[in-house]
């Protein structure tokens, strides 16, 4: 539960997110003709961020970015929106405005993801360590995975315009001045926030369940069986198990509750009743007391 408290917010069915940047160093104005958004004022290195529009189908919409400043021209584009997907919107030096479908879902690796936009198309230059170091290309928006997380020194143009802290499993978009050689970010998707020791409490008891319990029920089917189906009855006991899995791959293809803690729940409670059935089991058990065979006397 805790770990789904830091999943992000993905765009589902009529519905759709929608961010807009301002890499820009002038204040901009942004309209369009959807009823959804008012026009608002974005500062130079911030960003706008919506993540529940109403919306069916796939439409064109009017985006229109405005500017007092002569150094950086107004533009208007029509851009086509489709449900259940995230978009990108921003403007460039010479006024035109670029969008991109964005990937808010945390990566499958778990390593943070930087998307790099400037306002000029240029080449950026992430430094981790003197060996670390990744050149990207800021004007093609496309997202880069990171498998060194860190603090990163970022350059532009050869020099140094800031750093930036990337965690695992967060999601960055990189917002670069590089006329007044300034930089900014915006954090799409928030990082990991439980820590991955937290595993080991659950590992060790799966390991003591299985040296108790497993090892118990071997020596049960074993002792309690007869002569000639000892191999048959452990046989069996160790099916259970193969059962169970099975159990699981069925519960879990099923796909019967959205959240995956939904599903431990239910296992929880299938593992509580077989402990209620077995333990009942248990009570009313009689063992088999066997007779110890005589000894046998050797002849003088």
């Amino acid at each position: 539960m805790a770990i789904e408290k830091s999943d992000p917010v993905l765009p589902s069915a009529s519905n759709l997110q929608l961010r807009v940047y301002n890499p820009s160093n002038c204040i901009t104005s942004i309209s369009t003709d959807m009823t959804e958004i008012k026009p608002f004022i974005l500062d130079p290195g911030t960003s706008y961020m919506n993540k529940d529009i109403k919306w069916s189908g796939t439409k064109s919409v009017r985006f229109t970015f405005k500017s007092e400043s002569v150094e950086c021209p107004g533009s208007t584009k029509m851009i086509s929106l489709a449900e259940k997907n995230a978009y990108g919107i921003y403007i460039q030096t010479n006024g035109t405005i670029d969008f991109y479908v964005d990937d808010v879902a945390k990566s499958r690796t778990g390593f943070p993801r930087v998307r790099t936009l400037s306002y000029t198309k240029m080449d950026v230059k992430f430094t981790l360590t003197k060996k670390k170091s990744i050149t990207i290309n800021a004007g093609n928006s496309s997202a880069r995975e990171f498998f060194s997380p860190g603090r990163w020194t970022v350059e532009a143009r050869g020099k140094k315009v800031g750093k930036i802290n990337l965690e695992l499993g967060g999601i960055y978009t990189l917002l670069i001045n590089e006329i007044v050689m300034k930089m900014d970010y915006v954090v799409v998707t928030k990082p990991n926030s439980v820590h991955i020791a937290w595993l080991l409490p659950q590992y060790i008891i799966i390991t003591a369940a299985e040296v108790m319990f497993v090892i118990t029920g071997l020596e049960f089917s074993y002792s309690q069986a007869p002569t000639s189906m000892k191999a048959l009855l452990q046989a069996s006991f160790l099916l259970t198990t193969a059962f169970g899995n099975l159990i699981i791959v069925i519960i879990s293809s099923m796909e019967i509750f959205e959240k995956k803690s939904h599903d431990f729940l239910l296992y929880c409670g299938l593992m509580i009743a077989d402990m209620l059935i077995f333990s009942y089991l248990a009570m009313r058990y009689k063992y088999i007391q066997k007779q110890e065979s005589p000894p046998v006397s050797e002849a003088n």
